[in-house]
C-alpha cells in the first residue's frame, strides 16, 4: 500500500513539475532578476510558522489570493483547493462542506465533521460556515482529521479564518462592486492607532443581488441582501501584554430555498424557472464578540485565553412543495447560542524542542421550532388515493375538502426541540528535532461530550394515522434517550525527514472524533431520535518542496482514511429536510497535488488536482457504494499577469479553470440524484496604479454558463411523487472598484 501510494503521488508531482518547471528555468536563465514566492505564515500549530515547515496538509487562502481571484465567500475558496468540495444549496441554513470525500453536514441537530475557526473561534452551526471574505488575512485548510490541537468535531479537517488585525499605520480601503442580477456590493476597513498603545479597526458591507432562478408568478427567487460589521480593539499595555478585543454581526434577509419542482417522469429543466406561487422569506442574523489575551513571560513561555460567545438566529417560511398547488407550507426557526473558553500555553521556540498544552470548554443551547401545514391539495390527494380517485380530479382547484366529505381541509404537525451540549478537551502536542533533518511531532488531546435533548411533537388526528404521533420526550414511556455521554482520547504523530533545506516529507497518522447527536427534525415514526458517535483513523504521506531559486511551490500528499460508525445523512421528505445516523463503517483514500509557479517576471501560474476514492464500507444494502457527495476527481489550473503601461498604471488579466466530477446525492447511489459534473471558467482584467492603492476589474464567472444540477432531492410532498432541483449558479458578470488611502 506505500508503495502504491508513493508511486501515485510521486507520479502527480512529476506531471504537475513537468508542466509547470520548463517555463519557469527557461524564464530565469533570461532574466536577470525573477520574483520569488512570498512566504505564506500559518497557525495551523498554534504557532505563526511557514506552510512549508508544517508537517500537515494545508492549503492557503491568502489576502492577496481573495482579492485578485474576486472571492466574496467562503465556498467560493473550493474552486482553489484540491480535494475540498462545496455542495451548492439554495438556502443558508447549510453549509455542505466537503474535505477528502468527507461531508460536513447533516441533521439539523448534529454537529459538523469539519470544524470551522474564526481567529481561533470555533462556529458551532454550519449555517455559520459561509461568511464573507471581506478584511481576511487567511484562510487555511486543513485536510485529515485534527483531532489534537483543533479536536472539536474536526474528524475530516478544519478551516482555520484569521482577520486582519488592526495597524498603526492608519488606512481606509474603500470596495464596490456592480454586476448583472442587479448585483451591488459595498464596503469600507478603516483601521488606525487611538494611541501607541491602542489601535483599532472597523469593517462594514452590504451585499444585495437579484435571485437567479425566475418565479412565473414574479419576482426572482433566492436573493442575495446581506449586511455585515466587524470591529476589533487591540490594547497592549506592556510589552508583554496584549489583548485584543472583537465584535461581529452579520444579518441575512432573502427567500432563499426554494427549487425547481418537477413530477418523477418530468425531464429536468435547465432554464432556472421556478412555479411557487409564495416565495416565502428566509433571515439569519449572527454575531459574537471575543476577547483574546496574549502575555509572553520572562522565560520565553506564551500564554494565551480566547473567550468567546456567538449565536445564530434563522427564521424561514418556504412553499415545501416549490409548487403551484397547495400542498404545504414548511416554517422553520433556529436559535443557537455558544459559549467557549481556551487556554493554551506554549514554551519557547527552540532547536530541540517545542511544545503547546492547553484546555477547551464550549457550551452550546441548540432550539428547534419546526411547523408544517398540509394544504387542500395534499387532502385531495390524500382522498384519491385511499377513498375515491375521483378526488384526484379537485387538485388545483382551490375547492373545500370538507365540502366533499373529506375530514379536514388541512394537516399540522409541529415539533419542538432542545439540545444542550457541554464539552470539555485537554491536549497537548510537541515536536522533537533529532537534527536538522528529523524530527518528530506527537499529540493526545481528551474530549467529553455531554448532551441534553428534550423533544415534543403534536399533530392532527389525520398525520398521527401516517405515523406523525404525538411525541413527549419529557415522559420516560417514550423511550426517548434524552441525554448521552461520549468522549475519546485522539493521538496524532507524524515523523518528518528534510532531504534537503527546501524539501519536507512526511508520515503521519491521526485520529479524530465526532459525539453522537440527536435529530432534531419532524419525527415520522421511523426516524431514529439518537446517533451515535463516529471515530477515523487517518494516514498521510506529504511532501512540500520550494524549488527552482524559490520560484516554484510544489506540494503533495497521499491520505488513507477507516472511518467507524461514521455519521451519515440522507434526506426525509417526511422530516422537512436531512437526517443524520449511523453507517458502520467507510474509507476514503486519494491523492491530492498543489503546485504554483512564477516562471517570468509578472506572471504567476497555479494549479492543483485532487483524486478521492471513498466507499461504503458496511452499511447494508450501500456496502460498496461511493460515499454520498464525494467527487472522485477535482482539478484547478490558472495563471495570473500583471504587466505596466505607464509609470503609474498597471493592467492584470486572471483567468481560472475549475472541474469538479459527479457525485450521489444519497448513499444509495441513485443514477437519478446526482450532482452533476461541472466546469467553470472565471475571468478579470483589471486596471490600476502601479502602487496598488486603486484598481478598476471587469470579470465574469461562470464565463460559459455551465448549468450543470447542483442540487437535487426526493419530493417533499406526502401523497404527490415529485423531485426537487436548483442548477448552477448562471454566468454572472460585473465591475470591482477598490481604493485605499
Amino acid at each position: 500500500m506505500a508503495n502504491r501510494i508513493f508511486t501515485c503521488i510521486t507520479s502527480l508531482a512529476v506531471a504537475f513539475a513537468a508542466a509547470f518547471l520548463p517555463s519557469v528555468v527557461s524564464a530565469q536563465a533570461d532574466a536577470s532578476e525573477q520574483n520569488v514566492l512570498e512566504e505564506i505564515i500559518v497557525t495551523a500549530t498554534k504557532r505563526a510558522e511557514n506552510i512549508q515547515d508544517v508537517s500537515v496538509a494545508i492549503s492557503a487562502i491568502t489576502a492577496k489570493d481573495i482579492e485578485s481571484a474576486g472571492l466574496t465567500r467562503v465556498e467560493e475558496m473550493t474552486t482553489l483547493v484540491p480535494n475540498f468540495t462545496y455542495a451548492q444549496t439554495t438556502t443558508k441554513k447549510i453549509t455542505a462542506l466537503v474535505i477528502r470525500g468527507m461531508s460536513s453536514s447533516g441533521g439539523i441537530g448534529n454537529d459538523p465533521n469539519i470544524g470551522v475557526y474564526i481567529d481561533g473561534v470555533y462556529i458551532g452551526r454550519d449555517s455559520g460556515f459561509n461568511s464573507g471574505l471581506m478584511d481576511i488575512e487567511r484562510v487555511e485548510v486543513l485536510k485529515g482529521p485534527q483531532g489534537t490541537l483543533f479536536g472539536r468535531n474536526s474528524t475530516t479537517g478544519a478551516l482555520n479564518i484569521t482577520t486582519r488585525k488592526p495597524s498603526e499605520d492608519g488606512y481606509v480601503e474603500i470596495i464596490g462592486s456592480v454586476g448583472d442580477l442587479d448585483y451591488t456590493r459595498v464596503g469600507a476597513t478603516a483601521s488606525g492607532a487611538f494611541s501607541d498603545k491602542v489601535m483599532g479597526k472597523l469593517t462594514v458591507s452590504k451585499t444585495d443581488r437579484d435571485g437567479y432562478l425566475d418565479n412565473t408568478f414574479g419576482g426572482t427567487a433566492n436573493v442575495v441582501d446581506n449586511l455585515f460589521a466587524r470591529g476589533q480593539l487591540f490594547f497592549a499595555p506592556t510589552d508583554k501584554l496584549a489583548i485584543t478585543l472583537s465584535a461581529d454581526y452579520s444579518k441575512d434577509e432573502g427567500n432563499g430555498n426554494n427549487y425547481v419542482a418537477a413530477a418523477p417522469d418530468e425531464p429536468k429543466n435547465f432554464d432556472r424557472v421556478v412555479n411557487i406561487p409564495e416565495l416565502g422569506f428566509e433571515d439569519r442574523d449572527i454575531d459574537g464578540i471575543s476577547a483574546t489575551v496574549e502575555y509572553a513571560m520572562d522565560n520565553g513561555y506564551e500564554f494565551t485565553s480566547i473567550t468567546a460567545s456567538r449565536s445564530i438566529d434563522e427564521h424561514s417560511l418556504v412553499d415545501g412543495d416549490y409548487s403551484p398547488l397547495e400542498l404545504s407550507v414548511f416554517e422553520d426557526d433556529r436559535d443557537q447560542s455558544q459559549f467557549s473558553q481556551e487556554f493554551r500555553i506554549a514554551s519557547p521556540a527552540s532547536d530541540e524542542f517545542k511544545w503547546v498544552a492547553g484546555f477547551y470548554y464550549f457550551n452550546q443551547d441548540f432550539t428547534s421550532v419546526q411547523d408544517v401545514v398540509n394544504g387542500r391539495d395534499t387532502l385531495f390527494a390524500f382522498g384519491g388515493a385511499f377513498v375515491d380517485p375521483f378526488f384526484f380530479s379537485l387538485i388545483g382547484s382551490g375547492q373545500n375538502p370538507t365540502d366533499f366529505g373529506l375530514p379536514l381541509d388541512s394537516t399540522f404537525i409541529v415539533s419542538n426541540a432542545d439540545i444542550e451540549t457541554d464539552s470539555y478537551a485537554a491536549f497537548v502536542s510537541g515536536s522533537y528535532y533529532f537534527s536538522d533533518r528529523w524530527a518528530v511531532t506527537a499529540g493526545l488531546r481528551y474530549t467529553k461530550d455531554e448532551k441534553d435533548f428534550a423533544f415534543t411533537q403534536n399533530s392532527d388526528p389525520l398525520s398521527q394515522q401516517f405515523g406523525f404521533g404525538v411525541i413527549d420526550c419529557a415522559d420516560p414511556a417514550f423511550g426517548c434517550g434524552t441525554s448521552r455521554d461520549d468522549s475519546e482520547t485522539t493521538p496524532q504523530v507524524s515523523l518528518e525527514f528534510r532531504p534537503t533545506e527546501d524539501i519536507l516529507t512526511y508520515l503521519k497518522y491521526s485520529e479524530g472524533f465526532n459525539a453522537g447527536g440527536f435529530n432534531a427534525n419532524i419525527n415520522s415514526g421511523t426516524t431514529p431520535l439518537s446517533f451515535g458517535p463516529e471515530s477515523v483513523k487517518s494516514y498521510e504521506l506529504g511532501f512540500k518542496s520550494q524549488l527552482v531559486d524559490n520560484t516554484v511551490r510544489l506540494n503533495a500528499a497521499a491520505f488513507y482514511m477507516d472511518y467507524d460508525d461514521k455519521q451519515e445523512s440522507f434526506f426525509l421528505a417526511a422530516a422537512g429536510g436531512f437526517i443524520q445516523t449511523n453507517a458502520g463503517s467507510a474509507r476514503s483514500k486519494g491523492v491530492e497535488v498543489e503546485i504554483t509557479a512564477l516562471p517570468m517576471d509578472g506572471l504567476e501560474l497555479f494549479g492543483s488536482v485532487g483524486y478521492t476514492d471513498s466507499t461504503y464500507t458496511d452499511f447494508g444494502d450501500n456496502t460498496g457504494n461511493q460515499l454520498a457527495n464525494a467527487p472522485e476527481w477535482q482539478w484547478n489550473v490558472g495563471g495570473q499577469y500583471v504587466w505596466p503601461v505607464s509609470d503609474t498604471l498597471e493592467m492584470t488579466a486572471r483567468a481560472d479553470v475549475f472541474y469538479q466530477d459527479d457525485r450521489f446525492l444519497g448513499a444509495d447511489n441513485d443514477p437519478f440524484f446526482i450532482f452533476e459534473e461541472t466546469t467553470l471558467v472565471n475571468l478579470r482584467v483589471g486596471l490600476g496604479s502601479a502602487e496598488g492603492n486603486w484598481s478598476v476589474t471587469a470579470w465574469s464567472r461562470n464565463l460559459f454558463d455551465d448549468d450543470a444540477i447542483a442540487q437535487i432531492f426526493g419530493g417533499s410532498s406526502f401523497f404527490i411523487p415529485s423531485y426537487n432541483y436548483s442548477p448552477n449558479t448562471p454566468r454572472t458578470y460585473g465591475l470591482d472598484f477598490r481604493y485605499s488611502f
